[in-house]
């Protein structure tokens, strides 16, 4: 049995061997130019938490500051960031008051992220910040029951930012903008509501004195020729979770999910990977659930194997930043004979919302990949960290790794 927190201490690790790839000098292909253009942001947030059952318990204001270091990748020469157009890249760290810390606690974060400039300069334009990361927070259900959000001391951190970057200085960057932020611990540990925030931002962007880039100046935004390969891909993965809806029952024992996908697709630019594919999956809890609980639906299967399986097929899209890669994933089950009954013990569902929650299922996260997609590598591998979820709602977080061949044309290598 693998242990539950060897699993959480090699979450963190992709995670930030992640950030690491994202955020490091690719000293192959960066201009001398581009190697200067880091950034600082200073950050203040308020917002209110939007509780998604009526048990929340009631909270004041949001409130957080937030420090960002990362480099605006302006090189002609990267092909992921030329397919980007130009992004900023970093890591967040930061510290939020949920506006109840005696319920709450206090959380401390820190979230690879991208920075997308809308437009062909950073001044006087709008962005687009997407990041997902871990954070640690003080209070959770078994320092204090009212909190039903949050069921682990360590969870996934996700953030959505939209600014307006609204007064450009010598010495940097205004910028105002809204936000959604996104706490859970992707079902690990119940109850499991998530923290959900609507926050409001004013920050300060700071550009290196070591750069010679203007903040007004236009990015030259070349076309880039059409450069296009195809691969195939091998990923196993182990899942972890605990078994219940996402009130509880509480304090159960954690298993394992294991399984397999299998996909092939195409890469963009060096920036974009779209794919196909089918998965399997086996649960240790329902093949529990399979020998030990009563049910009409158990006595229909043979064992608690086939009770215990789930058949899918995959759609998904990845960004791709050199090391790194950014996952969606969307699937339809094919076979998942457990879920009614899963609904019937542990978490009732409309009409509605069983059809969909049994046959659509979700994927995010992120990869680190061994050799850099700029490098055109024949084959590849990566490590994953992915939350999985029924349509909407988090059933598992994994840890996965994956094998890739690369099959490119004669114009891409």
């Amino acid at each position: 049995m693998i242990r539950y927190l060897q699993l959480r201490i090699l979450l963190l690790l992709i995670l930030f061997s992640g950030f690491y790839h994202l955020h490091a000098q690719e000293n192959n292909s960066l201009s001398l130019e581009s190697k200067k253009i880091y950034c600082q942001e200073i950050e203040f947030r308020t917002g209110k938490i939007s509780p998604t059952s009526p048990r929340f318990a009631p909270s004041g204001p949001i409130y957080s500051i937030l420090f960002s270091f990362g480099k605006l990748n302006y090189d002609h020469e990267n092909q992921w960031a030329r397919f980007h157009q130009f992004p900023i890249s970093g890591i967040t760290v930061g510290f939020t008051n949920f506006g109840a810390p005696e319920i709450y606690g206090y959380e401390v974060k820190m979230v690879p992220y991208i920075e997308y400039i809308v437009g062909k300069k950073l001044s006087y334009r709008p962005t687009i910040k997407i990041g997902l990361g871990a954070s640690y927070t003080t209070k959770y259900y078994r320092k204090n029951p009212a909190n039903i959000a949050l069921g682990a001391p360590i969870n996934w951190a996700f953030e959505l930012s939209f600014r307006q970057n609204v007064l450009t200085t010598k010495f940097g960057i205004f910028r105002l903008g809204v936000g959604y932020i996104h706490s859970s611990d992707g079902h690990t540990q119940l109850p499991n509501m998530g923290i959900n925030g609507l926050v409001a931002n004013i920050s300060f962007l700071h550009l290196s004195t070591k750069s010679n880039y203007n903040p007004s100046k236009r990015l030259d935004k070349p076309k880039m020729e059409k450069d296009l390969y195809y691969f195939a891909q091998f990923n196993p993965i182990i899942g972890f979770h605990e078994l219940g809806g996402p009130l509880g029952p509480v304090g159960g024992p954690k298993r394992q999910v294991y399984g397999t996908n299998v996909m092939a697709g195409f890469v963009l630019k060096h920036g974009f990977k779209f794919y196909i594919g089918f998965g399997y999956r086996y649960y240790e809890h329902f093949d529990y659930v399979y020998h030990h609980d009563q049910h009409p639906d158990i006595e229909k299967y043979s064992s608690g194997f086939a009770f215990a399986s789930n058949i899918y097929i995959i759609n998904g899209l990845e960004m791709m930043y050199g090391h790194f890669g950014f996952t969606f994933e969307g699937g339809l089950n094919l076979y998942k004979p457990f879920y009614k009954t899963y609904c019937d013990l542990y978490s009732p569902e409309s009409p509605t919302k069983f059809i969909l929650k049994k046959y659509l299922n979700s994927r995010i996260g992120l990869k680190a990949y061994w050799y850099n997609i700029n490098q055109n590598p024949k084959y590849n591998f990566f490590i994953g960290a992915h939350v999985n979820a029924n349509l909407g709602q988090a059933d598992f977080t994994e840890i996965s790794f994956g094998f890739l061949r690369n099959f490119y044309r004669p114009t891409s290598k």
